[in-house]
């Protein structure tokens, strides 16, 4: 809520970016820092981030203009994005004069943002006067970014008179223009206040990052889910705790048997006996936190997933973008010891937090007389699905740009992940970006360390790459050689790229 600074002749405004985990919001403070403030040192106080994800908020302040001849400061500030975080996430907005929604504007997450931004809009309209919004359409960047026309048929009547803008946090597009937009709605939310006598003389929330740091670290707004926090202890990673086979489900998949089941009428042609976590009485679950609790009963409500039957396992792709994985050589004889599999996974989760993408979690499920345990993992874009956009678009220049850029992401990622044997998986399908910086976005499936060293495993990775589009696309595969070849003298993974193709 906007207040009078008379010590300082100033009106201070509060301009919260909020919108789902991994939408931008950070990116864009930290683009709007530069842009406003050009070559000056400034700081964006981020007090934690876990897996490249805010956990309490992101604070800029920045100060410029004049309203009623005083000058305007402007606090700067975004919510955590994880529904874990929804009580941290409400104190900020209900701090706020105009609340900034960021949003992806890929096709696949419209839906979810859409209903994402019901949830925060009922906090918003608590407010006298309203909080109003600006759309901020994120990630325009991106081949599967939509348009305004889409994005407003996505959101409906919310949004059929409010601000929206197409952004790109990464290049700074509509980054500047989507705060000016927001300064201005928070003013106009000030001149109201003002009219009605409400306009305080004093900060009616905590003015600082020290102090809101202090005040969200009470435990009224502490994390629902432990999951994540405080790795402080990293326990052997041992084989028997999680699923051990030698191909990565991701991988296998897309060869898999597949249909399309409508959970409340059962695949009837299915001749196996596998009981899913969908169809199990809730008292033989095992949650971590109440959080999954939560989360798996709403995507239960799913109409629709996808599964795929791999090997004696089930791989389930839901509606709502999450992938599902059974193990069935893990199998437990009772409950008691169920949950102690889920404590040895969790402490691993953790253990592998800066590397592992944060939304996935665990469940334990009784499978007959026995238990069994179930994965949840976001479906995310792959080093691999991004890859495979330029490769349709047959553009051989921009195809080995980004296959530079997708080998230095990949070799930047291996690096960090080399450490832990037995290791990960590691693909081009289980390497997503967030936030700029690589996670395994895969299920945790172990397989004992390569016999390869780093680089020849990352040699091995593009090699097999290069030998797809050869088979596949022939002529792309020619161009796009010489186009590497082209840019192999400017680009360090380029000439690494360069000197793959010369055995191929």
């Amino acid at each position: 809520m906007s207040w009078l600074d008379a010590d300082n002749d100033e009106i201070v405004v509060r301009i919260v970016y909020a919108g789902p985990a991994d939408s931008g919001k950070t990116t864009s403070i930290r683009k709007l820092a530069k842009l406003l403030l050009g070559g000056k040192q400034t700081k964006v106080h981020t007090p934690e981030e876990i897996g490249g994800q805010t956990m309490y908020f992101d604070w800029l302040d920045y100060t410029g203009g004049l309203f009623q001849g005083k000058r305007i400061r402007c606090q700067i500030l975004s919510t955590p994005g994880q529904d874990e975080l929804a009580k941290r996430r409400q104190y900020l907005l209900e701090s706020a004069d105009v609340c900034v929604f960021v949003f992806s504007s890929n096709t696949d997450e419209l839906k979810y943002n859409h209903n994402y931004f019901l949830t925060i809009n009922k906090i918003l309209k608590k407010a006298t006067p309203d909080i109003n919004v600006v759309f901020q359409a994120n990630k325009q960047d991106l081949p599967e970014a939509q348009d305004e026309a889409s994005v407003r048929a996505a959101f409906g009547i919310e949004i059929e008179k409010q601000m929206l803008l197409l952004t790109s946090a990464i290049d700074g597009q509509g980054i500047r223009e989507a705060f000016v937009s927001a300064v201005r709605l928070a003013l106009e939310r000030a001149i109201k206040l003002q009219l009605s006598d409400s306009l305080d003389n004093h900060p009616p929330f905590a003015n600082d990052p020290s102090e809101l740091l202090k005040r969200l670290s009470d435990d009224v707004y502490a994390s629902e889910s432990p999951v994540l926090s405080d790795a402080a202890q990293q326990p052997p990673i041992t084989e028997q705790t999680t699923p051990d086979t030698e191909n990565s489900p991701e991988s296998v998949a897309s060869t898999a048997k597949y249909s399309s089941v409508n959970l409340k009428q059962q695949d009837q042609t299915d001749n196996t006996n596998m009981v899913m976590p969908f169809e199990t009485a809730s008292h033989q679950l095992i949650y971590q936190n109440n959080h999954e609790r939560r989360l798996h009963n709403e995507i239960t409500c799913s109409m629709s997933f996808k599964r795929e039957v791999l090997p004696q396992r089930w791989y389930i792709t839901l509606e709502r973008q999450w992938k599902i994985i059974n193990n069935p050589n893990n199998l437990y004889a009772n409950k008691a010891a169920a949950r102690i599999a889920l404590d040895k996974i969790k402490k691993i989760t953790v253990a592998l937090s800066n590397i592992l993408s944060p939304q996935r979690w665990h469940l334990a499920a009784a499978f007959g007389d026995q238990w069994q345990i179930w994965q949840y993992v976001a479906v995310l874009p792959t080093l691999r699905s991004n890859m495979n956009l330029y490769i349709a678009n047959k553009d051989s220049k921009k195809l080995a740009t980004q296959l530079a850029k997708t080998y230095q992401l990949a070799t930047e990622f291996t690096q960090k992940a080399w450490q832990y044997n037995p290791t990960l998986h590691i693909s081009l399908d289980t390497i997503s970006i967030i936030q700029e910086q690589p996670y395994y976005s895969g299920f945790l499936a172990f397989r004992s360390k390569s016999n390869l060293n780093l680089t020849a495993f990352i040699t091995k990775l593009f090699h097999d790459v290069f030998i797809e589009i050869k088979q596949s696309r022939p002529q792309l595969f020619i161009e796009t050689k010489q186009s590497i070849s082209d840019i192999s003298n400017l680009d360090n993974s380029a000439k690494s790229l360069h000197n793959i193709l010369r055995d191929i």
